[in-house]
């Protein structure tokens, strides 16, 4: 799975360079006692190389929730450059709106912001973001991980089992033809060489 997930994450990271990825869901929650519908939203680009997600929480009005439904949307985009999460607060809302931002994580291009946000309209409460901004190459890396760790420890496994079949320590490869109970130049014993071999 892990290496599947490399393979997706490496054709994303060099399709972005040439097309950009737009997506977005909405889903509408059940309402509270005065009415008002809590709807959970995504929506990100991946272009330049990154990608980008807005994760919010927005609370809307009893006549403006019954106009909402669950969507799915997704086109393609520029691909432009990549988007770091504090450049996103920066042109995404209107300066004049009442909101307050905290940075979370600022480390060369990645990047977590939380965002409140309220806009001028009656009834609306606040919204809640969390914006993350991640370029695609550190994914690649996280994915391919596991893969490398998996085939080292297997080629580890299968040379400690061919040096046993070969009457050799499977630790140092020493030869115990004479000494098959105990190796006498790293010490390793017949049990410990049977349970490093499973």
């Amino acid at each position: 799975m892990s290496l599947l997930l490399f393979v997706a994450a490496t054709a994303l990271w060099v399709r972005s360079s040439w097309i950009g990825d737009a997506f977005g869901f909405r889903l509408a929650a059940i309402p509270d006692k005065d009415g008002c519908v809590d709807v959970y939203g995504c929506e990100g680009y991946v272009r330049g190389g990154g990608i980008w997600i807005d994760y919010a929480i927005e609370s809307f009005p009893p006549d403006l929730a019954s106009k909402l439904r669950p969507a799915w949307s997704h086109e393609y985009v520029l691909p432009g450059a990549y988007i770091h999460a504090r450049e996103i607060l920066r042109w995404r809302w209107l300066p004049q709106l009442n909101r307050t931002s905290h940075s979370l994580l600022r480390f060369y291009r990645f990047g977590v912001e939380w965002m409140r946000v309220k806009w001028p309209i009656r009834n609306q409460r606040a919204e809640t973001h969390l914006i993350l901004a991640v370029p695609l190459w550190s994914l690649s890396v996280l994915f391919l991980i596991f893969p490398l760790a998996w085939d080292i420890r297997h080629r580890r496994r299968h040379r400690a089992i061919c040096r046993k079949r070969a009457g050799r320590c499977p630790n140092c490869n020493y030869d115990l033809r004479a000494t098959p109970e105990f190796c006498p130049e790293c010490g390793t014993t017949a049990r410990k060489e049977i349970a490093f071999s499973k």
